[in-house]
C-alpha cells in the first residue's frame, strides 16, 4: 500500500510533506532540488548541523532569522566572526542558541574558504549515480557509503558537526539524491530558483521602459484575476528610478488570503507563468519558458510582506544616497556571485535589513502608509 498522502489540491506527496503549510512548501518547491554555490551550500550545511537533535520544522521556521543573524551565510563574512559575534549569536532568541553549533559554523566557514576547489565542488563530488525513487520510507537510508565518505573528508579538512547522517540529510535536501517516494507529484530533478544561471547574473542600468512593461503585466494579470486581485503593484529594484537591476520586473499581487491558492493560481498561470515557490505568506510565479521577463509575487492584504515591499521601494525613491549605496553593493555582489543567484540574494540581506530599519523610522516620522492607489 502506498504511503503517499493525497492533499486537498489532489497532489500526492511524501507523508512528511503533507502536514503543515511550511512542510508542504518546502517539500514541493525546495527539498530535492539541486543547489550549487559555496554560500548556498554553506547555509544548508550549517542549518542541517543546527537541526541535529531538533525538528527540521523548527529550523525551517527560524531560517529567515538565521540568515539575518549569520550575515546571509556569506562565507567570507562568517569566517571573520570573533568572540563578540559568538556572544551576539548566543543572545539572539531568533536562532538556536547552542555555543558548540555556533562555533562550529564559524570554524566551518573558515575551513570552506581554505578548500582549493571550493565547498560546492567538494560536496558535489560525492553525489552518487542516479537511482530509482524509493517505494516506501523504509527504503530511504539514514546514511550511505557516499555520505559516510563525505563526512570523513569534511572532518579531515576541519569541519565540525557533520556526521554521515547529517551529510546524507544534506545530500537529500540539495538534490544530490532524490528520495521523494515513487509517485510523488514533485518532478524529478530541477535547479532550486535557477542557481546555475548559464549566462550569469547580469545587472543593467535603469531602463525608463520598465514602468511600461510593468503596466502591461499588470493589465494582463488584472484581466485574468478579476476581483480576486485587490491591488497590483510594481516592486523591487526595477520600480526605483536610477537603480540598476536584473532585467526582470517584479509584480506584487495582493489577494484576500494567499493561502487560498486555488483562488488565484489558475488565473496567474493562464498568463504564461508557473508557480515556482511557495512559503507561508507568499507565492512566487515566473514564466514557464525563458526569458524570465517578470516574476509575480502573491501575498495577503494587510500582510507585513505587502507593506514592507512598498515601503522599501518608496524609501529608496526618496533617498538618493541610500539608493546609490544599494546600487554599488549590487554591482559588487553581481560580479562576486555571477553564477549563484541564491548567494547573491542572501548576501544583500544585511543591507536590506538595515535599510528597512531606516525606512521604518522614516515612515514613522513622515506618516507613510501603504498607498491607497496602485502604482
Amino acid at each position: 500500500m502506498s504511503e503517499l498522502v493525497v492533499g486537498p489540491d489532489g497532489c500526492a506527496r511524501c507523508p512528511w510533506g503533507a502536514g503543515s503549510e511550511d512542510y508542504r512548501a518546502y517539500h514541493d518547491f525546495e527539498w530535492g532540488k539541486r543547489v550549487r554555490g559555496d554560500d548556498a551550500l554553506f547555509e544548508r550545511l550549517t542549518l542541517e548541523a543546527f537541526q541535529s537533535g531538533l525538528s527540521w520544522l523548527t529550523i525551517l521556521r527560524k531560517r529567515p532569522l538565521f540568515r539575518a543573524a549569520f550575515g546571509g551565510f556569506r562565507l567570507d563574512r562568517v569566517a571573520e566572526y570573533g568572540q563578540a559575534d559568538v556572544a551576539r549569536l548566543l543572545s539572539d532568541a531568533g536562532i538556536v542558541r547552542n555555543r558548540a553549533k555556533i562555533e562550529a559554523a564559524i570554524a566551518n566557514a573558515r575551513a570552506a574558504l581554505a578548500l582549493p576547489e571550493g565547498l560546492s565542488a567538494l560536496l558535489w563530488s560525492y553525489a552518487p549515480a542516479p537511482r530509482p525513487r524509493p517505494l516506501s520510507l523504509a527504503d530511504v537510508p539514514a546514511a550511505t557509503p557516499e555520505s559516510t565518505a563525505m563526512a570523513a573528508d569534511l572532518k579531515r579538512r576541519g569541519f565540525r558537526f557533520v556526521g554521515p547522517t547529517t551529510a546524507y540529510a544534506l545530500m537529500q535536501a540539495v538534490g544530490m539524491v532524490d528520495d521523494h517516494l515513487a509517485g510523488c507529484h514533485v518532478p524529478a530533478g530541477g535547479e532550486l530558483h535557477g542557481e546555475s544561471l548559464g549566462d550569469g547574473l547580469n545587472l543593467v542600468g535603469y531602463d525608463p521602459g520598465w514602468p511600461g512593461r510593468f503596466a502591461r503585466y499588470r493589465d494582463a494579470l488584472a484581466a485574468a484575476l478579476g476581483p480576486a486581485a485587490l491591488r497590483i503593484d510594481h516592486i523591487g529594484s526595477t520600480a526605483v528610478p536610477g537603480l540598476a537591476a536584473k532585467n526582470v520586473i517584479d509584480v506584487q499581487v495582493v489577494v484576500a488570503n494567499d493561502a487560498d491558492i486555488p483562488c488565484y493560481r489558475p488565473a496567474v498561470e493562464s498568463t504564461g507563468l508557473l508557480l515556482r515557490y511557495r512559503e507561508p505568506g507568499w507565492s512566487m510565479f515566473r514564466p514557464v519558458l525563458p526569458p524570465r521577463t517578470h516574476h509575480v509575487h502573491v501575498t495577503s492584504a494587510g500582510s507585513a510582506r505587502e507593506r514592507v515591499q512598498l515601503l522599501f521601494v518608496d524609501y529608496l525613491r526618496a533617498h538618493d544616497a541610500r539608493r546609490d549605496a544599494y546600487a554599488a553593493l549590487k554591482a559588487d555582489l553581481a560580479e562576486r556571485y555571477r553564477d549563484d543567484r541564491l548567494g547573491y540574494t542572501a548576501a544583500k540581506t544585511e543591507f536590506v535589513t538595515e535599510t528597512l530599519v531606516l525606512a521604518e523610522r522614516w515612515a514613522t516620522a513622515t506618516g507613510w502608509r501603504v498607498p491607497d492607489v496602485m502604482r
